[in-house]
């Protein structure tokens, strides 16, 4: 039970807010030392240390809509129910329940459960623009300040035209399935521990639509440290051919 609940605290990134120090004032050691790396750290303490548990989102107006970045920031569990990035928003404090048609944003009648908790008759609403207003900032802000970080730099190509059905096959071949979990492969074996290490991607067509989307998708396959040279993802040395059918 001890090592499940401190498994659950590296997965789940609470060192990112709270830092549990591991030793007592005089250097006792009393336990792991979960801590965030720093800018400030030496090389030697950033091993020692933790990275982030959530992406780069240095490249994010590359392989993500402003409509799907609004719908993830606002309820990333309805995309993806196992993702480990918190519900902010469709709380007992908000009483959010907006969708976002084209030009402008609308609101679902569902009960206001904000006014319910208040009882004020105007909360709700003001909570509600203001949950739109913050989203929409957020969104925003992740597409513009991308754009600027990623200016000049080019996305690799990947020469081919991707096949599904070869792609289906390699996500078995290439050890996909060792980290990620797929719909599609109910029954592949891999480490219990290490499943879902990655991201659930059964729905991850839903989320690159568009051409340049899934030249991105092609290119990360393909070479995921030229995108995030801290990610976990191992480079599989895989041809342009096989990076297109995996992305397809």
């Amino acid at each position: 039970m001890l090592f499940r609940s401190y498994k659950t605290v590296r997965s789940y990134g609470c060192y990112g807010c709270h830092e549990i120090d591991g030793y007592k004032d005089d250097g006792t050691s009393i336990g792991p030392n979960l801590r965030l790396a720093s800018e400030m750290d030496g090389e030697f303490d950033r091993k020692q240390a933790l990275r982030k548990v959530g992406p780069s989102l240095t490249w994010t107006s590359e392989k993500l809509t402003r409509e799907f970045l609004w719908k993830w920031v606002r309820d990333p569990q309805a995309f993806r129910p196992s993702t480990k990035m918190p519900l902010f928003y469709k709380q007992i404090d908000t009483g959010f329940f907006g969708e976002m048609p084209d030009g402008e944003f609308n609101f679902a009648k569902e009960p206001q459960v904000a006014d319910a908790a208040t009882g004020n008759p105007d909360h709700g609403e003001m909570l509600k623009g203001l949950a739109v207003a913050e989203i929409h900032a957020i969104t925003e802000y992740l597409t513009v300040v991308s754009r600027k970080a990623t200016d000049g730099k080019k996305i690799p190509e990947v020469k081919g035209t991707g096949d599904a059905g070869r792609g289906k096959t390699l996500f078995d071949t290439k050890g996909c399935v060792a980290c990620h979990v797929h719909k599609d492969h109910p029954q592949a074996v891999g480490d219990p521990d290490r499943k879902g290490f990655g991201p659930e991607l059964s729905e991850v067509g839903a989320k690159f639509t568009t051409p340049e989307q899934k030249k991105w998708l092609a290119a990360w396959v393909k070479n995921p440290a030229y995108f995030n040279s801290e990610s976990y993802m191992p480079n599989l040395q895989l041809s342009d051919q096989d990076a297109a059918d995996l992305a397809a």
